[in-house]
């Protein structure tokens, strides 16, 4: 394994399994831990500075979640996911997102929820330097993120993210080229105009048409970025 989970910050000094598994999980979804990647306990030990207890229980709950395999005797490496894997993780997607993009676009007029939005739609220098297809990824992410954070509703948000695609994702999208992130990006504005704008009709609408191509697109992809 490379420095993917190299940190800038320590471990906190309790919670260190919910750490762990954060840290790994953010790296899967993100496309910096890469499909098929082993996550050997020794090096997340020592890039993490945690115990190797702490990274096993965390490596199990990753695998309960489906972001993990566990192989006796090799150990644990990032997962594939098969096309039906993803067909049903988007049939639940679609649903509880377009209802999260509904209550965002509900609640957008409280507070800081319109000026906090608006900054989730911008790609970051960050995100810019890490060049167009990585970039857009890791803006991608945050990009749904906001919305289901925005909803108001935690448990909403915590289920949205145990359904987003992992690496297999992320694999099959790039094998898509350029143009299939163009048209996912356009699908981006269509959802955050409506959400700015109030329109909770349009904005669960657009968001279950931009998942709903979305799942087009990646099982269109290749054989080979399936599991």
């Amino acid at each position: 394994m490379s420095d993917d989970l190299t940190l800038e910050n320590s471990p906190p000094r309790s919670g260190v399994v919910e750490f762990i598994v954060e840290e790994t999980r953010q790296a899967i979804n993100s496309g910096r831990l890469a499909l098929g990647q082993r996550l050997v306990e020794a090096d997340l030990t020592r890039q993490l500075g945690v115990s190797r207890s702490s990274v096993r229980e965390a490596l199990r709950r990753l695998s309960a979640e489906g972001l993990v395999d566990i192989v006796p005797h090799r150990g644990a490496a990032v997962r594939r996911l098969s096309r039906k894997e993803i067909a049903d993780r988007y049939q639940i997607r679609i649903p509880v997102e377009a209802l999260a993009a509904e209550l965002a676009a509900r609640r957008i007029g409280e507070g800081e929820n319109a000026q906090r939005f608006r900054a989730a739609t911008r790609l970051l220098p960050e995100e810019e330097a890490l060049g167009l297809m990585a970039g857009y990824r890791v803006a991608n992410l945050r990009f749904h993120r906001t919305i289901a954070d925005l909803s108001g509703n935690p448990q909403l948000a915590a289920l949205i993210e145990q359904m987003w695609l992992p690496s297999s994702n992320i694999a099959a999208r790039d094998a898509l080229g350029l143009t299939q992130w163009n048209d996912s990006i356009q699908e981006h504005a269509a959802i955050g105009d409506a959400i700015l704008r109030g329109d909770t009709a349009e904005a669960a609408s657009a968001m279950r048409e931009h998942l709903r191509r979305g799942c087009e697109r990646i099982l269109a992809a290749p054989e080979g970025a399936f599991g």
